[in-house]
């Protein structure tokens, strides 16, 4: 009798032992952690591209990337929620950071970039992104 109880304690042991570990494990790596919130992205289609994106209560940063093998000229970039339209020349092949600034986010924004551009001065082209990002 003595011995059944031993081992159902031992059991129970070890598997409330294993549950702990399990859990502090799990909190370690941020799964429980309440002000846990989505990661920034950005997102824009090919021959583009954006990463990097930093929001700020009154401004947003991110890196743009021109996959286009010419030079273009970035006529309009906007996003809602900020007041400044930005334009900006980029070699082929390159990558620039670009700030927005006018703009007014209380926790974060997700929301769309658009832009418009020209390459050989000949073409008008319209395009757009999405992305998210929150205030750290």
């Amino acid at each position: 009798m003595a011995l059944t109880i031993y081992e159902y304690l031992i059991r129970f042991f070890f598997s409330v032992l294993v549950i702990a570990l399990l859990g502090t494990a799990l909190y370690k790596a941020g799964l429980f952690s309440p002000g846990l919130k989505a990661p920034n992205f950005c997102r824009i289609d090919a021959p583009f591209g954006c990463s990097d994106i930093e929001v700020r209560r009154d401004s947003v940063s991110f890196r743009f990337f021109n996959g286009v093998d010419r030079n273009v000229n970035i006529t309009y970039m906007s996003i809602p929620g900020c007041s400044e339209n930005v334009n900006f020349y980029m070699l082929g092949a390159s990558d620039k950071v670009i700030e927005i600034s006018g703009c007014s986010f209380n926790k974060g924004v997700d929301g769309r970039i658009y832009f418009e551009y020209t390459h050989d001065r000949r073409f008008y082209i319209a395009q757009s992104g999405s992305f998210r990002g929150y205030i750290r």
